[in-house]
């Protein structure tokens, strides 16, 4: 099965000011699975559509089959059109509310997929029992579950014997339950162990990160029609590359410290003033030397520990705390840090203006929780701390590790 490869893909509609998308390019990997991760209005399902060759693309190449079905290797320089176009290649789609015809059982339903098949027939039963849907296959949608029918309309896809299989927020109508199984058939497919069935090249859009790290070998990032980050979602995780990734990609998000950056005494600290005593200072050693700036200094919930309050590097009350099962959400607002100030750009989709001055902790269950009320110091690592540009969002993390 051949790799997808997006070459600076751009679409403009005549109604919007800003394109939806905007000069993306990434490689979907063969034979694996691919999520597309963002917010909504991202472009996701507009670059879905154009893949799926029901839009045009303004301009930019996407190149799916590089070997035409007379087995002569197409030539990369040419445009699109003559390459690309999805009649060339088997592309199947499931949808987020499941695309069934009501009046046909669910066998009935699978076979209007398997019509359009290559290479032979596929055997329905062995595809039902894959997907656990052997139960019902001679049931009509009514009569089915939703999470029940969002499987047959896999089923159904999966017939056609696609090349190229596109998934446009599948499991986003199911409930907790349902979606966990869901989630857990599907990745079994995807690796195909001790499976008789195996999926093909996906391409899977979601604005759910714990949908997209679970399914997807490959993630990539989107804001605003462009391409923030793309590699393997533990390293998008842990090495976010802009303040936009750093923000979304995670659960609690980033907490938020705005400072600046400079150079003191041959070493690049981050200061951020504190009312009433001296400034807050962190020795940054894997910082690179760069104009002194204002900067947002970005820590995730469970790199901060709990330490006396003398000893800790920022001052905090506790406010709330929750406790979720497997960890302990501490909302703690930080004391003595004066008016926290971001540009209006970076609010609501990078930035909520709650999150300026309150920090949340995720402890391990076990732990002593501090008091409601109660003062106490937050600690965390250098190496844990992430910088970013407080004037543009898409700006590459300020740290040795993104090639800055």
């Amino acid at each position: 099965m051949p790799e997808l490869r997006l070459n600076a893909l751009t679409r403009v509609f005549r109604s919007r000011e800003t394109p939806a998308l905007d000069g993306v390019s990434f490689v979907a990997p063969d034979g694996k699975c691919t999520a597309v991760l963002g917010p909504s209005g991202c472009g996701k399902t507009t670059l879905l559509r154009i893949i799926a060759g029901l839009e045009k693309q303004t301009s930019g190449l996407f190149v799916f089959n590089p070997t035409d079905h007379t087995g002569h290797h197409s030539d990369p320089e040419q445009p699109s059109s003559v390459r690309s176009l999805p009649h060339t290649y088997r592309v199947a789609m499931v949808f987020q509310t499941p695309a069934l015809y009501k009046h046909l059982t669910g066998k009935k339903n699978i076979l209007i997929g398997a019509k359009h098949a290559r290479n032979g027939q596929p055997d329905i039963e062995t595809l039902a029992r894959s997907l656990d849907i052997s139960h019902i296959l001679e049931a009509r949608p009514a009569h089915m579950s939703v999470g029940e029918r969002q499987r047959v309309a896999l089923a159904k896809a999966l017939a056609s014997k696609p090349d190229l299989l596109l998934l446009d927020e599948p499991l986003s109508s199911l409930d907790p339950h349902r979606k966990r199984a869901a989630i857990q058939l599907v990745r079994t497919l995807r690796d195909g162990v001790g499976q008789q069935l195996k999926l093909p090249t996906t391409l899977l859009v979601t604005h759910d990160q714990h949908e997209a790290a679970q399914l997807a070998h490959h993630m990539i990032v989107m804001r605003n029609g462009r391409v923030q980050q793309e590699g393997v979602p533990a390293h998008i995780f842990s090495q976010p590359a802009t303040l936009f990734v750093a923000r979304f990609v995670g659960e609690p998000p980033m907490n938020v410290l705005v400072g600046r950056v400079g150079n003191e005494s041959g070493h690049m600290v981050f200061s951020c003033d504190r009312a009433g005593t001296d400034p807050i200072a962190l020795d940054l050693p894997t910082i690179k030397d760069v104009a002194a700036q204002p900067v947002v200094l970005c820590v995730r919930p469970n790199r901060i520990d709990i330490t006396p309050l003398e000893s800790g590097q920022l001052c905090a009350v506790v406010q709330s705390a929750a406790h979720l099962g497997d960890q302990i959400e501490l909302c703690c607002k930080l004391l003595d840090i004066p008016g926290q100030t971001i540009p209006d750009r970076l609010l609501d989709d990078v930035i909520q203006p709650a999150d300026l001055g309150t920090w949340t902790v995720c402890l391990n269950p076990g732990v002593d929780v501090p008091a409601l009320g109660s003062r106490v110091g937050l600690g965390f690592k250098a190496e844990d701390g992430h910088l970013f540009s407080l004037t543009n969002p898409e700006q590459p993390r300020l740290d040795c590790a993104t090639g800055m």
